[in-house]
């Protein structure tokens, strides 16, 4: 068996190939990605192999490709991590009218390890944004984007954060003085065709909600078949994605055009748009109304895999000081108090057999659309499309060759067969269990031996969560709860905020919750339905939002033979809210499974 994830010199070429494959595809030019953010050296030494920039750079390059950020594990340092926060808290201080001037001096933003140029930008546009001085935010959008105001020209690469500053300084200047609006839709249509033709559709969820809102609400000389266009565009992008961010907005937008809409299209914007305001005024949650700068895809901080997978090898500092670098180097490391160079990490992974590549997408390839058709099946899957789900798989490993058999695709083509397999009932619970935990195996060789120390990726943890849906059909609760407790401390114990590995905290969290109904502990459940809808609405992932609020209605239905009724009301507003966003979520299959569920209990619900 191959106990190696893979070899990290692989990844690091295969990384190297499949940017350059990305930007050769879209005949995007070196000096047209990196404009106003690095060399055309940095760039060519990344093609070659040769180096990679910080994951913050990285993430900008990507966007300008047109590449979504989410399919690749980002390794972040101490450092990023720490300077992302601080961008996050200065954001909600803005929001918060909380800023004061010390906030913009932290040690993270005047550390040479920061891009400058990228700094200097996000600095001067909120500092703009703060004191409505158009022009400073113009100028700032303008040290990345060459040439703005004007409209964009069609060889300019935008990565979505830049979009984000254009759009919201366009609002600031349309808030201030809404009678230019003619002035400004030139370039407002600019940018709404750059995202529509050059931004994945995984990232447009990001910006193109804005945008469409932003013309909807302000250009006077656009029809309403224009906006409603716009408008139904934004919301189809937001049901493949099941993404919360926006939603809100998009229904207000079709509705303010209720009379161009047929009764029944109408009707079902209405409901959508009754349902999430009652959710967030049940739960007292709220989404965040301005764009925070930060990395999208799932990441971790190096020294802590660097730590986990020491202990897991059952190594000590001193093997180490002997094999790759100094006691006092990889102490200083594993503390997240340096950065080292790429050289030294690439030598710990290689010693440590660690998959320390700082950039992995969900499946190994050069190819970018076997990366996006990766990506595709998880969302059928959640789109419960399981018959589209399995072509679309068995065209991935068709195109993979003989690179289907790397450890971690061979890991992910299991773990997403085996469980259609398992719920159309091809195989037993058994052998499900059995295949899962094989799966696993090919990146955790031991892991069932003691469950000891591992840094589990999220594919790793989503494999341990298909076996504790085994343990709990098998009514082994005690050691479901185990496993879930065991990846949930690691998120927990990790420097790293939950919103930024929301997939994985919402996927063990939603098992817990049914766990504990199981066990009838509805007040934990209840518990672990208050966390899943405050990290669905901050992070903007709806993908399980339908089960979590249908979740008190039927702990309330279970608890009592006979419901008073205001709570019988209280009941079928949770059940009409989740009917509601299941099919915002087009995820029609769920909600038939509510309203069969309250029909064999006497719920007669009329949506």
């Amino acid at each position: 068996m191959d106990r190696k994830i893979l070899d990290p010199k692989r990844q690091d070429q295969s990384f190297g190939c499949l940017f350059t494959e990305m930007r050769k595809a879209r005949g995007i030019t070196q000096d047209a990605l990196t404009e106003n953010l690095m060399t055309q050296r940095g760039i060519s030494r990344l093609e070659q192999n040769g180096m990679l920039p910080g994951a913050l750079v990285l993430n900008v390059l990507l966007q300008r490709l047109g590449a979504s950020s989410q399919f690749f594990l980002a390794m972040l340092s101490q450092h990023e991590y720490e300077y992302l926060c601080w961008k996050k808290e200065i954001l909600e201080k803005i929001e918060n009218g909380t800023i004061c001037s010390r906030d913009w001096d932290s040690p993270m933003a005047q550390s040479r390890c920061i891009h400058e140029g990228l700094q200097a930008q996000f600095s001067d546009f909120w500092k703009g944004y703060m004191q409505c001085d158009t022009d400073l935010m113009d100028r700032a959008i303008a040290r990345t984007v060459t040439g703005y105001p004007k409209p964009l020209s069609g060889r300019q690469c935008l990565g979505t954060e830049e979009i984000c500053y254009i759009l919201l300084g366009m609002e600031r200047r349309l808030d201030a003085c809404p009678d230019q609006w003619h002035n400004i839709k030139p370039t407002l249509q600019s940018v709404l065709c750059y995202i529509e033709t050059k931004t994945p559709a995984e990232e447009q969820t990001r910006v193109y909600a804005r945008a469409v809102c932003l013309y909807g609400e302000y250009m006077a000389d656009a029809s309403p078949e224009e906006k409603i266009r716009y408008y139904r565009r934004a919301l189809k992008l937001h049901r493949k994605q099941a993404v919360l961010t926006g939603l809100c907005d998009i229904l207000r937008g079709l509705l303010r055009e209720s009379e161009f809409l047929d009764p029944a299209e109408r009707s079902e914007y209405e409901r959508g748009l009754w349902a999430l305001t009652w959710v967030k005024k049940e739960f007292q949650v709220d989404e965040p109304s301005l764009m925070h700068g930060k990395l999208d895809q799932e990441f971790c901080l190096l020294h802590e895999v660097l730590g986990a997978y020491r202990l897991e090898r059952r190594l000590r500092v001193r093997d180490i000081d002997e094999h790759v670098c100094s006691e006092k180097t990889y102490r200083a490391l594993e503390a997240g108090k340096r950065v080292a160079k790429r050289g030294t990490y690439q030598a710990l992974s290689d010693y440590m057999d660690i998959p320390l590549g700082s950039y992995n997408g969900e499946i190994i390839s050069d190819s970018y659309q076997d990366l996006a058709l990766a990506a595709e099946i998880k969302n059928l899957l959640h789109r419960q499309q399981d018959e589209l789900a399995m072509h679309k798989l068995n065209e991935l490993e068709k195109r993979l060759g003989d690179k289907a058999q790397i450890s971690l695709n061979a890991q992910f083509i299991a773990s997403i067969r085996n469980i259609m397999l398992f719920e159309a009932g091809d195989i037993t619970a058994d052998e499900y269990q059995m295949r899962v935990e094989d799966a696993i195996r090919l990146t955790i060789p031991e892991w069932d031996i003691d469950y000891g120390p591992h840094f589990y990726t999220q594919r790793e943890m989503t494999l341990v969560y298909y076996d504790a849906i085994i343990f709990r059909k098998k009514k082994d609760y005690d050691t479901a709860i185990r496993l879930l407790r065991m990846l949930w401390d690691q998120l927990e114990q990790s420097s790293v905020s939950l919103i930024y590995r929301s997939n994985e905290a919402l996927l063990i969290n939603t098992l817990w919750k049914d766990l504990l109904t199981d066990i009838e502990d509805y007040d934990g459940a209840l518990e672990k339905v208050k966390t899943g809808i405050e990290l669905s609405f901050a992070t903007g992932n709806g993908a399980f939002l339908d089960g979590y609020i249908f979740e008190p209605a039927w702990i309330a239905i279970n608890r009592k033979k006979d419901l008073t009724e205001p709570e019988k009301q209280k009941c079928q507003s949770y059940i009409r809210s989740a009917c509601y966003i299941s099919r915002l979520s087009a995820r029609k299959r769920s909600q038939k499974k509510i309203l069969s569920y309250c029909k064999g209990k006497g719920f007669n619900i009329i949506l």
